[in-house]
């Protein structure tokens, strides 16, 4: 496979879709200008080229190099920030999402929707923990 700018594209479109959660592989395919004959054959396209060496291999180098340029400590005060000064459950549960896809922790399925509450149980031990602990 060469090394053009339509597997550029599709890897950076696809490093989008992994971080967001919006777009599938073949949205991915398809927006990097790749064509098809109808939608099986891009969503198999799609999945061949994803599990390509060289798009694996530019994805993790994306991802490297946002590291180098933001540190992860960095990412982490900033989302550890958001949580605490968000009352939205949604932002926590946003947050923690992104978080999970960044790191590759991501179940599968979708988080429940139950999850909204035990993550705020959570938050909310942790704000008393931290009131005990002050005075």
């Amino acid at each position: 496979m060469k090394n053009n700018a339509k597997v550029e594209k599709f890897a950076v479109n696809l490093l989008e879709t992994k971080i967001t959660g919006k777009g599938t592989q073949k949205s991915a395919f398809l927006n990097a200008g790749y064509k098809a004959k109808n939608n099986q054959i891009a969503r198999s396209n799609a999945s061949r080229l994803a599990n390509h060496p060289l798009v694996q291999k530019k994805i993790t180098n994306f991802i490297t190099e946002l590291q180098q340029k933001i540190p992860q400590q960095t990412i982490v005060d900033r989302m550890k920030n958001l949580v605490e000064k968000s009352q939205d459950p949604r932002v926590v549960l946003d947050v923690i999402e992104k978080w999970l896809r960044l790191t590759d922790q991501y179940p599968a399925g979708k988080i429940r929707i139950g999850a909204i509450q035990e993550i705020s149980d959570i938050y909310t031990e942790v704000d008393v923990q931290k009131r005990r602990e002050k005075k």
